[in-house]
């Protein structure tokens, strides 16, 4: 009797793991939950701290540009001043390109956004030029007589 139970029961394990081989597969469940996790702390991380002090222009723009969605591009004739730029509090990563725009504009550089290229580009603002002023009237004298 024990040769006959042998055959039954490795036959058994045959028929279970042929019965596993053709059910159907569901999708994982932990992939999901996995991606909402990292979908969450994305969307906690919203904020940066921000703390530049004494530096250039030029080198604080490319620190903070981590931030931004978009490259900037920083043009002007020497790297700038020195700038110092420590926000109280931690500082939304929407409001970043306002917060980099009041830096530069403080500077006498313009930040704008270059839809053509997808850029930002950070410049120094553009001079009017001086017009002369010419008039048409004749400025009365002052004679004494």
């Amino acid at each position: 009797m024990r040769r006959v139970v042998l055959p039954v029961a490795s036959l058994c394990m045959m028929i279970g793991r042929s019965i596993e081989s053709q059910a159907p597969t569901k999708p994982a469940r932990p992939a999901r939950i996995t991606a909402a996790i990292v979908d969450s702390a994305q969307r906690t991380s919203d904020s940066v701290t921000l703390r530049i002090v004494n530096t250039e222009l030029r080198t604080a723009v490319q620190v903070v540009q981590q931030y931004l969605d978009k490259p900037v591009i920083f043009t002007g004739p020497s790297s700038g001043p020195q700038v110092t730029l420590e926000p109280p509090r931690a500082v939304a990563r929407a409001d970043v390109p306002r917060l980099l725009r009041g830096l530069l504009d403080s500077q006498g550089y313009e930040f704008i956004e270059d839809t053509a290229s997808g850029t930002y580009r950070a410049r120094p603002r553009a001079q009017a030029p001086v017009q002369p002023t010419f008039s048409t009237n004749p400025a009365p004298q002052n004679s004494e007589q």
